[in-house]
């Protein structure tokens, strides 16, 4: 892709800082590596705010897309999306850059919901939408499921599977394990993640007398969150500690034991993996990418959505078994360097951009 007269140049349209969430993590990580072998440029195509806000954020993300169409060669367009109306944000921010002759385009799909939420869509929308995705040269999905469900519903020609991926420190933190076992969620205050389940599992844990404590962050349904902690009595059990990145999240990970994530629907969460990276043993839903993530019994345990009976077990195991915990903890951080790094994951997508530009996308399937 390096050569003496040109360097390939992509242009990422996503989330960055100004949005929380797993996409903006996924670029950002992007953003701060050396390794790639082509130029990046970033357009934001969405900030946290009122709709308002948005629309006018949105309205300038067109303006320098339409300016980059007219003052910059772009090789390869990489549209990110999460769950709707991402999509429709995208079709808007990218016109410009899609109509640019000689541009290979790829959609990397990271929405949760994107697929139950399409088939709430009106047929007009669905169609419009449909026409969108079949138009890209690649499609990228989380995991081996999404891939599946995507071809059938889309019957996409060229789809790669490229999951998500984090910073591996060579070996994880040393915890002591002889203390209360410390729980840890990270994610969006809201019923989706599972956040209220977990509330009514440690309820109930607490009644049992088990040795532990929870600690929440992120961002979301905040009062509705404090509110449901202080009803239930739990202010001596678990804290809410806001939205944390970088070394703040880092500082909370070693702090913690296990990670918790019940959630309800997923693609496939950076707070797992990041949780993972971390050595913590993982408890999650079998949602998503999530069981290509974490290996019940190994790394973790995996339980359905809803059970709030499985959960109580499951955290009840961890605070109990100080030997099983350090074994899942060394699995996890084991399973996150050999298959989650972002060393592999580059090479991976620097692979894609080489076979787009060399118009091999019969190399993806």
């Amino acid at each position: 892709m390096q050569s003496s007269q040109h360097t390939a140049t992509v242009c990422h349209i996503s989330p960055l800082g100004s949005t929380k969430g797993g996409i903006t993590t996924v670029v950002t990580n992007y953003m701060h590596s050396t390794n790639w072998p082509v130029q990046f440029l970033f357009v934001e195509s969405h900030r946290d705010g009122n709709a308002l806000q948005k629309g006018i954020h949105a309205l300038r993300a067109l303006a320098k897309t339409l300016t980059l169409r007219l003052t910059r060669q772009i090789d390869i367009i990489q549209i990110h999306i999460g769950d709707f109306p991402s999509i429709y944000r995208k079709m808007l921010v990218a016109l410009p850059l899609m109509i640019m002759p000689r541009s290979k385009t790829i959609l990397h799909v990271h929405g949760a919901a994107f697929l139950n939420e399409y088939a709430q869509q009106p047929k007009w929308a669905q169609a419009l939408v449909r026409r969108f995705i079949q138009r890209f040269d690649l499609v990228i999905a989380l995991s081996e499921k999404w891939r599946s469900d995507l071809q059938t519903l889309f019957q996409i020609k060229s789809i790669l599977v490229l999951p998500n991926a984090v910073n591996v420190p060579e070996q994880p933190p040393e915890r002591d394990l002889s203390t209360e076992r410390k729980f840890l969620f990270l994610g969006h205050i809201g019923s989706r993640k599972g956040v209220f389940d977990l509330l009514n599992a440690t309820q109930k844990m607490e009644s049992d007398n088990t040795p532990f404590s929870l600690k929440i962050g992120g961002n979301g349904e905040i009062l509705k969150l404090n509110a449901a902690i202080d009803q239930a009595a739990l202010g001596n059990k678990v804290s809410y500690c806001g939205w944390v990145t970088g070394r703040v999240r880092d500082e909370v990970m070693n702090q913690s034991h296990v990670l918790v994530l019940p959630s309800y629907a997923e693609g496939a969460p950076m707070s797992i993996l990041e949780g993972m990276a971390m050595g913590m043993p993982v408890i999650s839903t079998r949602v998503g990418a999530i069981p290509e993530m974490v290996q019940h019994g190994k790394n973790g345990f995996l339980i359905e959505p809803g059970d709030i009976d499985g959960l109580i077990k499951a955290m009840t195991i961890l605070s109990q078994d100080e030997k099983l915990c350090r074994a899942m903890a060394i699995n996890s951080h084991t399973i996150a360097k050999e298959y989650f790094s972002l060393t592999a994951h580059e090479a991976m997508l620097h692979n894609a951009y080489n076979n787009l530009l060399c118009h091999s996308v019969d190399k993806f399937q």
